[in-house]
C-alpha cells in the first residue's frame, strides 16, 4: 500500500495544473519504487520566483523549478509559472506537458536523482523520458 501525500500552494490561478500534480507525482513515484512520500508543491510569480532563487540559490532572476529534499523522499518544489508558460512556448509544448516535465523532474531531485554527473544525468533523462512517454500516452 502506498502512502503518497501531496500538499498544494498556488500565489496565482493555475487550477488546471494543480488538479493534476497528485496524480503525476503518484504517476513518477511509482515509476521509481517509492511507496510513501509527502511533496509540498508551491506554484509561485515571477517575483515570487526571484526572490526563492535568489534566497536559496543566491542567483538573480527566476528559475523553472527548485527542490528541496527531505530525509524521506519528499520536500518541496517550488514552480515559476511565468518561466514554465515561457519555456512551454519556446519548446512548442502544451502548458500542462511543460508543468509535467518540471515537476517530474523535480520530484526525481527529492528522490536523490541528479545530474550533475554525465552518468546519473544519463539515467535522470532516462526515467523523465519514459514518464513523459507515459503522460502523452494517457493524455491521448
Amino acid at each position: 500500500m502506498s502512502n503518497i501525500i501531496i500538499d498544494i500552494q498556488s500565489s496565482i490561478n493555475r487550477d488546471d495544473i494543480a488538479n493534476q500534480l497528485d496524480a503525476w507525482a503518484k504517476l513518477t513515484l511509482n515509476k521509481i519504487s517509492i511507496k510513501k512520500s509527502y511533496i509540498e508543491a508551491m506554484i509561485v510569480n515571477r517575483a515570487e520566483g526571484e526572490y526563492y532563487n535568489m534566497v536559496f540559490r543566491k542567483k538573480p532572476g527566476a528559475t523553472n523549478v527548485l527542490s528541496f529534499p527531505d530525509d524521506n523522499n519528499g520536500g518541496l518544489i517550488i514552480m515559476c509559472d511565468p518561466v514554465i508558460d515561457e519555456e512551454s512556448q519556446y519548446l512548442q509544448k502544451q502548458l500542462d506537458e511543460r508543468y509535467f516535465q518540471v515537476f517530474t523532474h523535480g520530484i526525481l531531485h527529492l528522490c536523490g536523482y541528479t545530474h550533475d554527473l554525465d552518468d546519473d544525468a544519463k539515467i535522470m533523462e532516462h526515467i523523465e523520458d519514459k514518464l513523459f512517454e507515459i503522460f502523452k500516452k494517457n493524455k491521448s
